[in-house]
Parts: C-alpha cells; structure tokens; sequence
C-alpha cells in the first residue's frame, strides 16, 4: 500500500485589492483631455462598468503614444484586473512601471496581477520591491511574496521572508491561529507559520518546518487543521509514527474524517504496525465496506498473519465483485493453511469466471498432482502448456507427474 503524502495546508490566494491608480489623474503635467478620459474611466470602472472603462483608456493611451501618462495605464491595470485578464493587467501596470518606477502600488498591483496569471517568480520581484519602497513594508504584502517565492521554488528566499515575518506577528501579539475561519479567518502569524512550514520542508530543512508547524499547534492546541499539519510535516520528514501519533489525535479531538482515518491506516501500515493499520482501515470503510476495502483488508490482515480474517474479506469482496484474480489470491492463501483441496476449488471457480486464466491452469494442475489425483493433474497442465507465459512451468510439472507415475 503506497504511503500518501500529506499535503501541506498553504494554500494563500492573493486577495490584496489593487491600489488605486486613478489618483495621479490631477497631476499638473496632464492635458485637460487627459484628465477628462481618466477622470470618465475611475467613473466607470466605480460604478461597475470595466469594458465602458477600458475602451476609454484605450483611446486616450492611442491618442497620447509614447507620451500617455503612467496613471492611465495604471487604472488600465485595475481595469483588466476587474474584467479577469491579469495577464494583461500586469504588462499595463508594467507600463505604467517604465514611467514611474518607483512607485510602490504599481509594483504592488504588477505582483498580484502575475501572480494570479501563475508567473511567480515576477510576482515575488515587485512585491518585495513593494514593500521595500513603502514607508513602512506591510506584514500582508510581504507574506505574499513570500508565498510567491514559494510557489515559484525558490524555497530559501520565501524562508528569508517568513521567520522575521512570524516572529515579529508572535511579538505583536498576533499569535493565535483563529481557527473558526480557515485561512481567511487565521491570524497573520498563523498564515506564515503554516507558509514557513511548507517552504522549509520544500527547502531541506524538515526541523525548521517542524518548529513552525509546532508553533501553530502551541498558540491553538484543540485545532484539528493544526494537528494535520504537524502530521504532514513528519510523514514527509520520514517520521511515520510521530505523524501517526499526531493524527491520532486530530481523530479524537473531532469526529474522524475518512480521508484522515486512510492516512492514518497508509502510515500504520508504512510503519509495520499492522494491528493499528487494520483498526483504522475498518473505520475508515465503515459498516459496507466496498471490494476495494475489502481486499486491502485481506491483504492487511494476510500481512499480520490472520489468515482466515483474510479469507474473509476475500469472500466478502468476491460476492461485490466476482474476479478470477482475487480467487487466485485466495488459493494461495488456503494452501499456505494446508487446504490444498479448497485452493483447487478456488482455481476452478477463477476458471468459471476466466477460462483463458493461464495461471489458474497452472495452479490447478499443481494443485491436483500435488494431492495424487494424476487425470486432473493432466488435463489441468496440458491446458497450461498452451499458454507462453505458463508452458515452461507446466512442462515441468507434467514431466514430475510422468516420473511419479513411472
């Protein structure tokens, strides 16, 4: 059973509203005409009409060429932005960067358009240059590069962000979680804790993202979110039990999700705990469990050493979903419990269901010959022996059942 990674609760959405661009409108070197089409644009785009918008920019931008000042392309950014073409958007404010580059609302907007175009790596430039040029950097832009960084891979540099950025949250005292709200609702130093987590373990550095993840679940100990994320980072940092033991946990501090109690069972069974595994996986399949269930609960419990447990959830997937290789599976099994007569009726029943089932040949023949009845045994191999993938074993078998009977 393949071990599923966690995945990490950071997840931020750029929901930063766009700095307004239609200020410089006043400026003196505008022309009256200017002033006239970006006061008329601000004027749509306010009253929930960005095409009307756009269309005004557009002109005044092919009227004025080369000399169309640095605020119409700036409310042409957030025209774009409201109309859903950030794309576009970002090459506007990245115009209106070419005339005053030192403006940090251009670079603000250029960031949170790119970003929500998926170029993050230039989203991470202008939102750190953002904040570098305001008069005082905001928590909010800077954890937004930060997860920038991070979802472009540039892991380190989102952690050069987001340790002074959490600690100095702690310090305002902005350290609880939140909870009730998810990811909005959480506390700014939550929301860089849990980024910090996953870009430190993304970076190498599993016992900083450990240390993050443990600061979240100190400042709100009861929040299950808290507890699964702890879990993550250990499954990921090769901690199988300690994940284990924190989602244990999380499935006693709220009513287990499924999903949680199939994790929990993958990481049991990673771990060799077999007994755990299988609790957790009856949980998570509750009172019907479907054929799939059932049989990774014949293989568990195979695995443990319960063999007719085994046989059971065998059963009980065949009468879902009769299949011919489940029923070989369960002739293995009964042979390894020396019911060799009920592993050849298993066999014949795959070959019910599969007649041109190479191997059910092969395992009935050696089953047959192996309990002395020889014309079965026959039969059984000759069948075999016509199939590529199984003739080589069966002539073996069918030159031992000649010897015996010589």
């Amino acid at each position: 059973m393949r071990l599923t990674v966690f995945p990490l609760l950071c997840c931020l959405v750029l929901g930063l509203p766009l700095a307004c661009g239609a200020a410089r409108a006043q400026e003196p070197e505008l022309s009256d005409a200017a002033r006239t089409a970006l006061h008329e644009a601000a004027q749509a785009l306010g009253q929930g009409r960005p095409a009307q918008a756009e269309a005004t920019l557009r002109a005044l931008i092919a009227a004025e060429g080369d000399a169309a000042p640095g605020p119409a392309w700036h409310l042409l950014g957030n025209t774009l932005h409201a109309l859903g073409r950030p794309a576009e958007a970002a090459r506007a404010f990245a115009s209106g960067l070419a005339r005053a580059p030192d403006d940090p609302a251009l670079h603000r907007n250029l960031g949170i358009a790119a970003y929500q175009s998926r170029d993050y790596a230039l989203a991470a430039q202008h939102l750190e240059r953002a904040a570098a040029l305001a008069a005082q950097p905001d928590p909010e832009v800077l954890l937004q590069a930060a997860a920038a960084h991070h979802q472009a891979g540039q892991h380190r540099e989102a952690v050069r962000l987001l340790e002074p950025l959490a600690a100095q949250a702690n310090q305002d005292g902005q350290a609880s979680a939140g909870g009730a709200g998810g990811h909005e609702g959480a506390s700014l130093a939550a929301q860089a804790l849990e980024l910090l987590a996953a870009a430190a373990l993304a970076s190498g550095d599993g016992a900083l993202a450990e240390s993050a993840a443990l600061r979240c679940l100190r400042a709100e100990p009861g929040a299950g979110r808290w507890w699964r994320l702890v879990a993550g980072v250990r499954s990921q940092r090769g901690d199988l039990a300690g994940a284990a033991a924190a989602l244990e946990t999380l499935v006693r501090l709220e009513p287990p999700a499924e999903k949680d109690l199939r994790t929990l069972a993958e990481l049991y069974f990673a771990a060799g705990a077999l007994p755990l595994g299988i609790r957790a996986l009856e949980r998570a399949a509750g009172p019907h469990p479907g054929p799939g269930d059932c049989d990774a609960l014949a293989l568990a419990n195979h695995r443990a050493g319960r063999l007719d447990a085994a046989l059971g959830w065998l059963d009980a997937a065949q009468a879902q979903a009769p299949d011919a290789e489940r029923l070989l599976r369960k002739a293995a099994m009964l042979e390894v419990r020396g019911r060799a007569a009920q592993a050849a009726d298993a066999c014949a029943q795959a070959l019910e269901l599969a007649p041109g089932n190479a191997r059910a040949w092969l395992r009935l023949g050696q089953l047959a010959r192996e309990a002395g009845r020889p014309v079965q045994a026959r039969q059984a191999l000759e069948r075999a022996a016509t199939f590529p993938q199984t003739a080589g074993a069966a002539r073996r078998a069918l030159e031992l059942l000649d010897g015996g009977a010589g």
